[in-house]
């Protein structure tokens, strides 16, 4: 099995200020899933066929992952650095290790 998870995770504010955690390019891609249709522009797009790349082996984890963060940094949701403890895990917990 190919192995998606990023090498640190990614932090991004969601809703009304709360830290979600992205662990992994399966994390990513259920992260954009939530995504409403009025965000789905251009650079969502590349964002989310980034992701699909990564799983099929096309692009590499690290690639998505940077991919992301330029999103997130794009819209502002992006915490740079020093999060500690994020409120919510975008991964199943099967895969949260």
């Amino acid at each position: 099995m190919l192995d998606t998870a990023f090498a640190s995770p990614v932090v991004v504010i969601v809703g009304m200020g709360f830290p979600l955690e992205i662990r992994s390019v399966i994390g990513a891609l259920r992260y954009l899933d939530e995504q409403p249709a009025m965000l789905r522009d251009e650079a969502f797009h590349a964002t989310y066929g980034a992701c699909r790349d990564a799983l099929d082996g096309t692009a590499s984890v690290a690639e998505a992952r940077d991919v992301l963060c330029a999103l997130a940094r794009r819209r502002g949701m992006l915490v740079e650095d020093g999060w500690t403890q994020p409120a919510m895990v975008a991964e199943p917990a099967s895969l949260a290790a």
